[in-house]
């Protein structure tokens, strides 16, 4: 079992908006909103653009982002 970090970049925005949508849905449904952001390609892009957004890999498969 390895895990991995890796710097997203353009190209990932709308996977990564999917996960973090995905991993926020039990949010959505408790509180009737996601973070600020999750939902929003440009805040992803943005992230991606002008902060340090990486990718997680678990044994090679994208599990998350950070």
């Amino acid at each position: 079992m390895v895990a991995k970090l890796e710097l997203a970049n353009v190209s990932d925005a709308v996977v990564l908006k999917a996960l973090s949508m995905e991993a926020f849905t039990p949010d959505f449904e408790q509180y009737g909103g996601f973070p600020p952001g999750v939902d929003d390609i440009d805040w992803h892009l943005d992230q991606i653009k002008t902060e340090h957004y990486y990718k997680i890999f678990y044994n090679d498969e994208l599990a998350g982002e950070f």
